[in-house]
């Protein structure tokens, strides 16, 4: 139980970080988007070639930073679930607790 409360520390720890980096990513995305926008309205018509490679690379990187952010939510997702079975196990505790304590107050009783 005690190793089971250590990792589900550890887990609430890793889910609150990964929750802040999916936050930084999403704004690192919405900063590109924007980026992207404002970089084609300001290149000139005859930069064309420039604005293609420059929209292909900032997609590249909207990419991975997309990957990276399903790869914090299935963390965040293997959390919640380890999260459940902790309080389920914690459940099973208590109900071995009791029935411990019963058995000794039957044991004094004899």
């Amino acid at each position: 139980a005690a190793a089971l409360r250590a990792q589900a520390a550890s887990f609430n720890s890793t889910a609150a970080r990964l929750e802040s980096e999916l936050e930084v990513l999403l704004g690192s995305v919405a900063s590109l988007s924007s980026g992207l926008a404002l970089a084609e309205a300001a290149a000139a018509p005859d930069q064309a070639e420039a604005r293609a490679q420059r929209a292909c690379r900032l997609n590249e990187k909207m990419m991975r930073l997309e990957e990276q952010a399903q790869l914090a939510a299935i963390s965040a997702a293997d959390h919640a679930r380890l999260t459940k079975e902790l309080h389920s196990l914690k459940g099973t505790e208590r109900l071995l607790r009791a029935l411990e304590q019963r058995l000794e107050q039957r044991r004094w009783a004899s």
